[in-house]
């Protein structure tokens, strides 16, 4: 028996295997989310995962939980042949050192957290709601997010930090007033691990505009998610959605991020990667450079 005809056997069968596992729908997958707690110490504070006992190789080995996992994937419809061309939809005028300046005397609204299940996670069932990246070793010392959005003012003035309304309509196109940001630090050596977006916090903070995850849909249009480059792409900076990787982006860039399609992000280098997302609806397709 060849190589060759192994690989080729091994390869139509996870092509089968993907094709008759069941799909999970986003809304599904997402479930409804509750209220986000007072206490933004509390991610921290009543974490499992930095209770968790440490997964080793042994562990691995002998539980596999990299099954279940993969299982969850495959049903969201990752494959190991789908690519995304991520080329920049527009470039804001930004300055790297605005920001760090504004999270250094905003430390009150950081939202510190690791990837594991959140208080506000409700009947979802994805990979954050069975703890699924825990199981497989993932941990507090390899997936800590600094994280602004949720906290006191904190979506108004990184708002104000992107752009003016004007800034807004032309190169970002999604609507000012209902748009949710999400300002995302991390320290060389963490990871957020293979997901998909799910637009629950948007979706519960608009519930009035009938947001309908599954069409992507809401009373003012399609609902979209943009990530915005705060720092330049430098070593060891990877960005992969489904079987792709972002290029060497440039400060300020803004890409649509493809709702949801799977994709993961590291940062395995030397300097702090710092991106933003935008979740909300899109007002203008033809945002330029």
């Amino acid at each position: 028996m060849s190589l060759a005809w192994t690989i080729g056997t091994l390869a139509l069968a996870e092509h089968e295997r993907e094709r008759k596992m069941e799909k999970i729908s986003p809304s599904k997958a997402t479930g409804t989310y509750k209220g986000i707690p007072d206490d933004i110490d509390i991610y921290i504070k009543e974490s499992v995962m930095a209770k968790h006992p440490e997964v080793t190789l042994w562990d691995f080995l002998e539980n596999r939980p990299d099954k279940e996992y993969e299982e969850w994937a495959i049903a969201i419809d990752s494959t190991t042949t789908e690519t995304w061309d991520a080329k920049p939809i527009s470039r804001l005028d930004l300055d790297e050192n605005d920001f760090i300046d504004w999270m250094q005397a905003n430390k009150h609204t950081c939202q510190k957290k690791y990837y594991e299940r959140r208080p506000y996670h409700g009947d979802g069932y994805n990979e954050l709601t069975e703890n699924m990246p825990m199981k497989c070793g993932y941990n507090p010392r390899n997936t800590t997010e600094y994280n602004w959005g949720l906290y006191g003012n904190s979506n108004e003035q990184i708002k104000e930090l992107l752009g003016t309304r004007k800034v807004w309509e032309e190169k970002i196109g999604i609507d000012y007033d209902t748009a949710l940001v999400r300002l995302l630090a991390y320290l060389p050596g963490h990871t957020l691990p293979w997901h998909h977006d799910n637009l629950g916090n948007w979706a519960r903070n608009n519930s009035e505009l009938n947001p309908d995850i599954d069409s992507q849909m809401c009373d003012l249009g399609p609902i979209r998610r943009h990530l915005v480059m705060i720092s330049d792409w430098h070593w060891g900076h990877v960005l992969q959605i489904e079987n792709s990787y972002f290029p060497r982006w440039k400060s300020g860039e803004v890409y649509n991020l493809p709702i949801p399609r799977p994709h993961c992000s590291t940062n395995m280098g030397i300097r702090l990667k710092l991106t933003c997302s935008i979740s909300g609806a899109m007002t203008n397709e033809d945002v330029s450079y």
